[in-house]
Order: C-alpha cells, then sequence, then structure tokens
C-alpha cells in the first residue's frame, strides 16, 4: 500500500526552518504537540476551495489518495512547532511562496536560505528522529536544484532539466488550483480544449514577466526579448494580444517604478499583476520569453490546449526531453525575427497547427498525468529522506568503482552505510549470449560470480535490501507461459550464471534472515528512453532482434535473417514476450518499493507482458515506426530455438500491482527515435 502524501515543503522555506530546527528541543517544550496543535497556523482559508475543485483530481491522479489539510504559517516564531504538529495531525503542510505576491516580500519565512542542501539535511535529521515514516514531496517552484549529482537510485528523477539544473515538473502551490483545472482537460470543467480551431482566440499571447538584467540600461531594453516581442506586437495587431503579466521587481528597483510603466506603455501593454490563481486561458499560440523556461511552466502551458511556440535558448534541453519540433510545439529563434512569418504561416494552415496544439496537449497528458511519473519522484525523494545526509558529489565519486569490471575494496562499501540502504544490482558487462557461449566467457562469469560474493561478504552488515537483475533464460524450456514456480534450467553460460547468482543470493538471505531481496527475470526488453537519447548500443553484430531491425533499417545492413518460418505460430516465425525498458524500470521501481515492507526474505517474479508477438510482427510494427521496408530472409531454425517463449507476469501483479503500459508499437517507435538520430551507436560516424 502507498503511504499518504503528508508533507509538502518549499525550498523558499528551507533557511527559516533550519534556523528554527536549532533550537528544536526548546521549541518543543513550548508546542503541545500530543495534544494537537498549539502553535498559530495563520490561515486556512484555501481548505475549501482546493478541496471542492482540487480533490477529485489529486485523488485519481496522484499514488496517494487523501488531500486532508492545507496550511500556511504567517509567523516565524513556532514555525518548527507547527511542521511537526502538521505532520503528527497528518496534514499536507506547505509554504505558500509567489514572487509576485506583495505578502511574501514581506514574510520573515521566505527570506531564507534557496539551498537544497540545507533542506536535505534538515528532512534527512526529522526523518531519522521523528519522522521516520512521512513521505516528503518537495516544490521548487521556479527555483533549480543546485547543478551537482545528488545521489539518488531511480533514474527517471533527472528526466526534467532546465539548462543543466535538476527541477521538479511540479507547480507553484499558489498555482495548485488553476492546474488541477487545467489537468482536467477532457472534464466538463474545462471543455475549452475542445473547442474548434476556428472559434478560438486568433491571437498570440505572451506569458512571462517583463524583467531586467542584473546590469540594466534604459537605453539598452529594446534587446530583451519580452520588449522585442511588444514592437512586433504593435506593429502587427491583428497577430497579437500581448499581455504583461507580471513586471519583475528588479526592474522597478533598477529603473524605477515611472520610468517602467512608461516603457509598457510606450510599447502598447498595460501593467498589471495577475493574480496567482487564475487559470491561464486557452489562446491560438502561446510563447513564454522569461529567461528561465522552468519544468512547471512548460506543463502550465502545455495543459492550456495552446499551440506553444518556444524559443531556441538555454532550455532546449529541457524542450526537447519532453517535446519533439514540429509534432508537440513550433520552434522559433531566439531573437524572435522569424516569429511573425511563422505565424502568418501558421494561419495559412489552420488544420496543422490545430493538430500540433493537439498532440503537444495529449503529450502533457501522457507525462503529466500518467501516475507512475509521480510514483518516480515519490520514490527519488522517500529515498534521499532514508538515505541520511547526501554525500557531497566528491565523496561520492572516491566511493565508486573505476569504469570496467574492477573489485570494488570492501572498506569502501562499508563506507557507503551512512548513505544506502538500498542496492539496485545491475551486472554492467554481459560477456556471454547464445552466440558467445565459449570458455573466455565462462571465465568471464566466473569471475563476476567471485565479484559477487566478495560484494555481499562487504555488504552483510550494511546492506538492507537489493534487487537482483536476473533473466528469463534461467528456465527450463517450455512453450506455455512460464510462471515463477517452472523448472529451471539453462542452455547457455548467460542463463548458468544467472542461475548460479540467484542461488547465492538465496543462501546469503538465509544466512542473513533481515536480509530483504528481489529477483526479477527479464523476458526480451526491448525500445528506448522516449526522448530518444537513450537506447541499446550492441558492440559488434546483435545478438537480439530488435537492435538487429534497428540496424536494417538505417542501412547499416542489408537484410534482417529470420531463423525459422514452420514453427506452430500463427504466422510460422518464432513468439517471444517482449517488454519496453520503461516497464522494465517501473519494475525495479515497484519491487524496491515492495521490500520496503518486508522484514527479511527473498521473492521471486517475472517481467513481461504475457503477450507474445513473432519475428514478423516485429518486422511490422517496426516498418510503420520508420516509414521504410525492411527487408528480411528466411534461413534454416537455429539448434534449442523453441516457437514460442511467454511469461505469466500474474505475482508481480497480485504482489505490487506492477503490470505493463506499453505496447509493441511503442517499444518500435521508440528505438526507432533513438536508432534514427545515432545511426552508428553513439560513436557518431563509427562503424561496424
Amino acid at each position: 500500500m502507498v503511504p499518504k502524501l503528508r508533507a509538502v515543503l518549499g525550498l523558499q522555506f528551507a533557511g527559516a526552518l533550519q534556523s528554527a530546527y536549532r533550537n528544536l528541543s526548546e521549541d518543543l517544550a513550548q508546542c503541545n504537540t500530543s495534544g494537537g496543535l498549539a502553535c498559530d497556523l495563520g490561515c486556512v482559508e484555501h481548505e475549501k476551495v482546493l478541496e471542492e475543485s482540487f480533490e477529485p483530481w489529486w485523488d485519481h491522479q496522484m499514488p496517494w489518495r487523501t488531500l486532508l489539510h492545507i496550511c500556511e504559517l504567517q509567523r516565524q516564531r513556532g514555525s518548527a512547532q507547527a511542521f511537526l504538529g502538521a505532520i503528527h495531525e497528518k496534514r499536507v503542510f506547505f509554504t505558500c511562496c509567489s514572487q509576485s505576491s506583495d505578502q511574501c516580500e514581506a514574510s520573515a519565512l521566505l527570506q531564507g536560505l534557496t539551498d537544497v542542501e540545507v533542506l536535505l539535511g534538515l528532512v534527512a535529521e526529522l526523518a531519522q528522529v521523528v519522522l521516520q515514516d512521512t513521505v516528503f514531496l518537495f516544490n521548487t517552484g521556479d527555483q533549480p536544484l543546485t547543478d551537482r549529482a545528488y545521489w539518488s537510485p531511480v533514474p527517471q528523477f533527472h528526466w526534467v532539466r532546465s539548462g543543466g539544473h535538476w527541477t521538479v515538473p511540479l507547480p507553484n502551490p499558489f498555482q495548485l488550483k488553476a492546474h488541477a483545472k487545467n489537468l482536467l482537460g477532457d472534464s466538463e470543467g474545462n471543455q475549452g480544449n475542445l473547442v474548434p480551431w476556428g472559434e478560438k482566440i486568433p491571437k498570440l499571447f505572451w506569458r512571462g514577466a517583463l524583467s531586467a538584467p542584473d546590469l540594466f540600461a534604459l537605453e539598452d531594453i529594446g534587446t530583451l526579448p519580452r520588449v522585442r516581442l511588444m514592437k512586433l506586437a504593435k506593429e502587427n495587431q491583428d497577430l497579437f494580444d500581448v499581455g504583461i503579466t507580471n513586471v519583475d521587481r528588479e526592474m522597478y528597483r533598477i529603473a524605477g517604478r515611472s520610468r517602467v510603466q512608461a516603457l509598457v506603455q510606450q510599447l502598447g501593454g498595460t501593467v498589471k499583476h495577475e493574480k496567482s490563481q487564475q487559470q491561464m486561458p486557452r489562446y491560438r499560440y502561446l510563447i513564454n520569453v522569461a529567461a528561465v523556461l522552468s519544468s512547471w511552466r512548460l506543463v502550465e502551458m502545455l495543459a492550456t490546449g495552446s499551440l506553444l511556440l518556444l524559443q531556441e535558448g538555454a532550455d532546449h534541453e529541457l524542450i526537447l526531453e519532453w517535446l519533439t519540433p514540429w509534432e508537440h510545439f513550433v520552434p522559433v529563434s531566439q531573437g524572435l525575427s522569424d516569429l511573425v512569418p511563422t505565424l502568418r504561416w501558421l494561419e495559412a494552415h489552420p488544420d496543422l497547427a490545430e493538430r500540433i496544439a493537439a498532440q503537444g496537449f495529449r503529450r502533457f497528458k501522457e507525462r503529466v498525468r500518467r501516475q507512475d511519473t509521480w510514483c518516480y519522484l515519490w520514490q527519488a525523494f522517500r529515498a534521499m529522506a532514508d538515505s541520511h545526509t547526501p554525500p557531497e558529489p566528491a565523496a561520492l565519486a572516491a566511493l565508486t568503482a573505476e569504469p570496467g569490471w574492477r573489485e570494488v575494496p570492501a572498506e569502501k562499501l562499508r563506507k557507503l552505510k551512512r548513505h544506502r540502504r538500498r542496492i539496485l544490482h545491475k551486472n554492467g558487462l554481459r560477456v556471454a549470449t547464445v552466440r558467445e557461449s565459449d570458455w573466455k566467457a565462462l571465465e568471464d562469469q566466473k569471475e563476476k560470480r567471485r565479484h559477487l560474493r566478495s560484494m555481499l561478504s562487504a555488504l552483510g552488515d550494511v546492506l538492507e535490501r537489493l534487487v537482483f537483475s536476473s533473466s528469463a533464460t534461467v528456465y527450463r524450456p517450455c512453450e506455455e507461459p512460464i510462471d515463477e514456480q517452472r523448472p529451471l534450467g539453462c542452455t547457455n553460460p548467460y542463463g548458468w550464471t544467472k542461475f548460479m547468482i540467484e542461488q547465492i543470493l538465496r543462501d546469503f538471505v538465509v544466512a542473513n534472515p533481515s536480509f530483504s531481496m528481489s529477483i526479477l527475470r527479464y523476458f526480451n526488453p526491448v525500445g528506448a528512453h522516449p526522448s530518444g537519447r537513450i537506447g541499446e548500443n550492441p558492440h559488434g553484430p546483435p545478438n537480439n532482434l530488435m537492435p538487429f531491425v534497428q540496424q536494417v533499417a538505417v542501412g547499416r545492413r542489408e537484410a534482417l535473417s529470420v531463423f525459422g518460418s514452420d514453427y506452430s505460430t500463427h504466422d510460422g516465425t518464432g513468439v517471444r514476450d517482449y517488454i519496453h525498458v520503461d516497464d522494465l524500470a517501473e519494475g525495479h521501481i515497484c519491487a524496491l518499493q515492495k521490500l520496503f515492507t518486508m522484514d527479511g526474505g527473498c521473492i521471486t517474479h517475472n517481467l513481461g507482458s504475457g503477450t507474445g508477438y513473432s519475428v514478423l510482427d516485429m518486422v511490422k510494427a517496426f516498418e510503420e515506426a520508420c516509414g521504410k521496408k525492411i527487408p528480411y530472409k528466411m534461413v534454416d531454425r537455429r539448434p534449442g530455438d523453441l516457437g514460442t517463449v511467454v511469461a505469466n507476469p500474474g505475482k508481480a501483479k497480485a504482489d505490487f500491482d506492477w503490470q505493463t503500459k506499453r505496447g509493441l508499437q511503442e517499444m518500435c517507435n521508440s528505438a526507432w527515435k533513438w536508432q534514427s538520430n545515432n545511426p552508428y551507436g553513439y560513436e557518431e560516424g563509427g562503424k561496424d
């Protein structure tokens, strides 16, 4: 059962809370946490509004189920008491921080350091002392985390980046109501997303603040993109409806309020402060010209269903993590020189413009409304809280093995005790497949097992949980759906190595009863990261079907050899159970989460779809993905190959509610996106 969300913190609160926590013992003596909340919690005025409009979306889309209360702190004294009190009362807690809000500027609470290390350090203390079962979900608003490599066992944690910084894809707390409405884009409350294109406002809306650089000179203001946009709007009033939602206080401080107002009026705009709770409207086109396109701003823009016009700037990496140009958004230059011609062209092609806007909105729902995205974040932050104080990057690097397969000294591993409580064991070197079963491969597998025993010996008093990546090759050949009770028996050194490692791990659990172990047996992982940046890059001739098909599609190989055309299958070719790598990653998270509910023991699960696809099914799906024919030739069967090998993944569904979500076409689409961007793998211009 997934715990309920109990705390939402803003980074702006970190410094003030740290200061209050220094005197926590004194504060706790003044706060009757056992009898309720004795501290002044200030306003709870948002509670009713948010419960009415926000609760249904929250309840359906988040891994936790209940939103109890939302509170704001009003005074600095007693912040630690109120924090602990809200937690003990099982309330959701956050600080309001809106840079466009006058109240926040005057609040002492929001003058603290925006330092993620301070915040994580404090949370680690609280988690260790009084909040051991609390789930923390952090909200950074516009503030990026520092550009450092914080340790996290969840690789999906970094799937949003902004200019090299890690950011969290969550809205500012003040924007919750607006986001709740926008996220219900297909509900009765937001039917504007379904309005025909011709009936929408045929103008462009600017979402951003008029701000100034640190060294501001009034005569140079015409070079700012936002001012450039206003000039274009004044010259092309039939296309634009530019509104200033906020004027940066820094600009007021340096240039003066009267100068700013005069400049804005000269450019044809009006100075106004938009209420933070107001829902962003849907315009035909929506452009952001802020200095930094934060992840939550991108989420908010996509949620409107408008056609996004995004500049090619420092945040281009963030945009490409989410979206594809001319499929989900329309790119424009940093200087906006091509903005007006682009708008004229889109106006002349309304069907294409509407299709791009619709695909962008669908992409938003796929990435943001999908529950597993929030699970990634929950697991990442829970891991950070559980790992006590995060190690400094330099210190962590010193505890890491050098590249290649080398033994990590036991003393180094033991130093990780205060930082790590679980390990995902991934053998970095796959040295034996069906085609590589020679004596050298056997020696390498023997060396692998020796290193595993060394690791377990070193971590016997440190490690508490381990997830091991095994393989379906440990099963005895069988053409019926394979469950975890099927007899084991391998046909190649790779399978036998997995089999023997499994046995070593089971023996280790018997000798250490409090140790929790998860063994995951894969069935044919395929596909790539949806960004197209991470994919399978085999060295030498591929040994698996999907990479071979990919290389044929990009012209590296002439044709695919199909081994056997006379099996008892629907088209005569072999049938296998394929699983998308993203589903596989989610399976690891679910297994790790399951281990936290155990007091020891070993569990084994299959990770497969339960559905079989033939070789020709794969070829046909890949042809649709790449838009070209895949040449193939039928050849004789390979010795030992079976006609059908399919998993029975029912146990994983029953034990930790995991099942595959992505089908064959999505596997092929993502694989082609990576291969087409990297024809020769990660080595540009390389050769086979």
